[in-house]
C-alpha cells in the first residue's frame, strides 16, 4: 500500500522516529477519515485506487479557512427570524429618532424667523432703522458664519 511505502521512506531519509510516529497516524486518521466516502463510489474500483480515492475524498472535505464559532453551530432559523425581526425593529427607531430631531430642527429654525421677522417689523414701525440694520447685520453674520462652518465641516 502507499501508506507503507511513505512509512519506509520517511524512516530512511530522516531516520527518526517522531516522524515515524507522525505519519503513522497521518495514516490512521486518512483511514479514519475514508469512512466519510460513500460505498458506492468504492464498487468496481481496485483497492490501490479505493486509497486514492478515499484520499482524495477526504481532502476535499477539509476546512481550510478559519475557524467557525461553536455558537454559529447551535444558531437555528428561529434564531435568524429573531435577529432579523430586531435588526429591522432598530432600524425602524433610528429613522423615529432622525425624523422627530428634523422636525424639531425645523420648528426651531421656523421660530426663529418668526421672532427676527417680528423684531425687524417692530423696530420698522418704530422708526428705529440703527437696531435694524444691526438685526439684519447680525442675522446675515450669523448666517454666513454657520454656512461657513457646514462647509469646513465636510
Amino acid at each position: 500500500m502507499a501508506g507503507s511505502d511513505e512509512l519506509s521512506r520517511m524512516s530512511e531519509a530522516s531516520g527518526d522516529e517522531t516522524a515515524v510516529e507522525s505519519a503513522e497516524t497521518a495514516s490512521a486518521s486518512e483511514e479514519d477519515e475514508a469512512v466519510d466516502v460513500p460505498p458506492d463510489l468504492l464498487k468496481g474500483v481496485p483497492p490501490e485506487e479505493q486509497t486514492i480515492l478515499r484520499r482524495v475524498f477526504s481532502s476535499l472535505t477539509h476546512y481550510s479557512g478559519p475557524a467557525i464559532n461553536p455558537i454559529f453551530r447551535q444558531v437555528k432559523p428561529e434564531h435568524i427570524t429573531q435577529i432579523l425581526t430586531n435588526a429591522e425593529e432598530d432600524s425602524k427607531r433610528r429613522d423615529n429618532a432622525n425624523s422627530s430631531g428634523r422636525r424639531y430642527a425645523f420648528g426651531y429654525f421656523c421660530i426663529s424667523v418668526i421672532v427676527i421677522l417680528a423684531l425687524i417689523v417692530l423696530f420698522t414701525v418704530l422708526e428705529q432703522y440703527e437696531i435694524v440694520v444691526a438685526i439684519i447685520s447680525a442675522v446675515a453674520g450669523f448666517s454666513g458664519g454657520f454656512g461657513v462652518g457646514r462647509y469646513f465641516q465636510k
